[in-house]
């Protein structure tokens, strides 16, 4: 099973869901692939060193085939 996590997140470091959506979606890589994509493009110190941490480009159209396989097509 694939999932993909996906909100937008703010730059307040201490905000609840800035903390436990980096470790919801680390411990769910115990049971599947799981990865989370930013669609407010911060930068969050809780998924640094995660390689399955994607933001949006701001820059272009996004769209969820541009995402590295198998992310591109979650469950």
């Amino acid at each position: 099973m694939v999932i993909l996590s996906i909100s937008k997140l703010n730059n307040k470091q201490y905000a609840g869901i800035n903390i436990n959506i980096p470790k919801y979606v680390k411990n769910l890589n115990k049971f599947c692939k799981s990865a989370y994509l930013d669609m407010g493009n911060v930068s969050l110190k809780n998924f640094y060193g995660y390689k399955y941490y994607f933001t949006k480009n701001k820059n272009k159209n996004f769209k969820l085939s541009d995402l590295p396989v198998p992310f591109n097509k979650p469950d």
